[in-house]
């Protein structure tokens, strides 16, 4: 996965779309399953699901030829000033057929 910023404002969700990218295209369709996770004791300013953004996992697609997607995340807004906060993205079960791209 990439990286991507949102502001998430005092109110509401906004959604954060994380780009991801095979490093190279593939002949065949490319499929990962892909979650949020949430690192107890993990360094720095990391996010919590409880109040920050919500819990959230899936599968990503990528076509013949594509390289890229993105993933969508809702982030909470709240009122409460806050460092600047990152959560995990973890991928796996991917189904690649020999000589298509791995995931970045």
């Amino acid at each position: 996965p990439g990286t991507a910023t949102v502001a998430e404002g005092a109110t509401g969700t906004v959604d954060v779309k994380v780009p991801v990218t095979l490093s190279a295209p593939s002949a065949n369709t490319v499929t990962a399953q892909w979650s949020t996770v949430y690192l107890p004791g993990g360094p720095g300013s990391q996010a919590d699901p409880a109040d920050d953004y919500a819990a959230t996992s899936g599968t990503v697609t990528f076509g013949p030829g594509e390289t890229a997607q993105t993933v969508s995340i809702q982030v909470k807004g709240d009122a409460t000033f806050e460092p600047t906060e990152y959560f995990v993205v973890a991928f796996h079960s991917a189904t690649m057929l020999p000589g298509s791209g791995l995931l970045a």
